[in-house]
């Protein structure tokens, strides 16, 4: 899940606020992965963006739908015609053909690194690792942690306590924790 407005979602906004039923533990129950990109920023949302440009444009051109299900039989249309047309980046198959064909072959994936580190907290909870900073906590400051790292993600232990996990964006130096779940999720 990619929201222009990232804020809106980490705050549950759309069902009532932080907690259980709010979009964020939803998401995550369901294995969907948050990526934040910036508003009307075309280098990383470009591409939503201009889909979303294309169905509104589309859409304007109709009457106005007099229900939801007219709304949603609209929908459904639009669907079925932007799937089913020839697209000359897809070599003159369709959407719906080259869905069916599977993955574009590419490289064999690598094996994920493991490494286990040991690090202490700054007194302002932060730790570095390879050039990148990885805030866990002030209340952790001047502990030693264990940091799990495989792959891309990053999972840190004051004792036998999880006290923060990250998923590494090599392009940024600071690193954003990701939000615990709760017991209820």
């Amino acid at each position: 899940m990619e929201p222009s407005n990232p804020f809106q979602f980490s705050q549950g906004f759309y069902l009532g606020g932080p907690g259980p039923d709010s979009i964020p533990h939803l998401t995550r129950a369901l294995g969907v992965r948050q990526i934040a990109s910036r508003q009307n920023h075309p280098q990383t949302a470009g591409k939503n963006e201009r889909a979303h440009q294309r169905f509104r444009k589309w859409l304007r051109a109709r009457p106005l739908p007099s229900s939801p299900s007219h709304l949603q039989a609209l929908v459904e249309d639009y669907r079925h015609g932007y799937n089913h047309r020839q697209n000359r980046v897809l070599g003159g198959l369709t959407p719906a053909q080259r869905y069916i064909l599977g993955p574009v072959a590419g490289p064999a994936a690598e094996a994920a690194t493991t490494r286990i580190l040991g690090r202490q907290v700054s007194i302002n909870g932060l730790t570095t690792i390879d050039g990148h900073r990885f805030f866990v906590g002030k209340r952790y400051a001047l502990k030693p942690t264990v940091v799990v790292q495989v792959g891309a993600e990053f999972t840190f232990y004051v004792g036998n306590i999880l006290a923060a996990e990250f998923t590494l964006n090599p392009n940024r130096s600071y690193q954003l924790k990701r939000p615990k779940l709760s017991p209820m999720s």
